[in-house]
């Protein structure tokens, strides 16, 4: 695990420039979304979707470059995006059900702050939507490195997905707990700049520090992925 991240963080530093290209548009637009979102419930509740399709897009054209850098080319920005938006369908297929438990989750969360204590509210539902997602997560961890580098449909990506985590589910888990660890210190980061200065502010902070964190995970599940289909390819090839 510990090379897997060292060999992550390395092919970040070495293509920052293209990968934060990649996320600009997440960087832009993610902060300017939360503070559209702050303008009141209805805002916030019709700016939920906007983000998370923004974020769900970005992540893919990350596991795009992703694969592309594993097969010794440039990460192309252009390219990379382009593909992401022409599996858009595949996308929203394979990834329906963790969308939906993250609206639920945000728009509970948003639903309750209106009524009480903000922060309060985002963390106990923020926490629960969180351990719930990452459970969902590392169920269906490969599915998007399946689609966008192995070029598989989302059934079958999603299928196959499954066989890759079935006798290695805790391992993942702990594994994308792992993945998570900066996004949770930016979390922390961002309830504090909440209570100091505004909740707004810290939402901002946040949606800026996940679209820097998005390439990270990229990398990771794309280079795993790839180990274990060749593992697995290796394996039938034995039998």
């Amino acid at each position: 695990m510990r090379q897997i991240f060292e060999d992550a963080v390395i092919t970040y530093w070495q293509e920052a420039v293209s990968l934060l290209t990649i996320v600009g548009l997440a960087v832009v637009a993610g902060p300017i979304l939360v503070i559209v979102a702050a303008s009141g419930l209805s805002g916030s509740i019709a700016v939920l979707p906007l983000f998370l399709l923004l974020y769900l897009l970005t992540y893919a054209a990350c596991v795009r470059a992703s694969g592309l850098v594993l097969s010794n080319l440039g990460p192309d920005p252009e390219t990379s995006w382009l593909y992401a938006v022409s599996r858009f369908p595949d996308l929203l297929r394979a990834f329906a059900p963790g969308g939906l438990l993250l609206l639920a989750t945000a728009g509970s969360t948003i639903v309750v702050s209106d009524q009480g204590p903000a922060l309060f509210a985002a963390g106990l539902v923020g926490l629960l939507g969180a351990v719930t997602f990452l459970v969902w997560s590392a169920r269906h961890a490969y599915d998007q490195p399946l689609m966008l580098v192995n070029e598989l449909d989302a059934e079958t990506a999603v299928e196959a997905g499954a066989d890759l985590t079935r006798d290695s589910f805790s391992w993942t888990l702990l594994f994308l707990g792992a993945i998570g660890l900066p996004l949770v210190v930016a979390g922390l980061l961002s309830w504090a700049l909440a209570s100091a200065i505004t909740p707004t502010f810290g939402g901002a902070v946040f949606a800026l520090a996940v679209a820097l964190w998005l390439p990270l995970p990229a990398i990771t599940l794309t280079s795993t992925c790839a180990r274990l289909v060749e593992g697995a390819q290796t394996y039938s090839a034995e039998a």
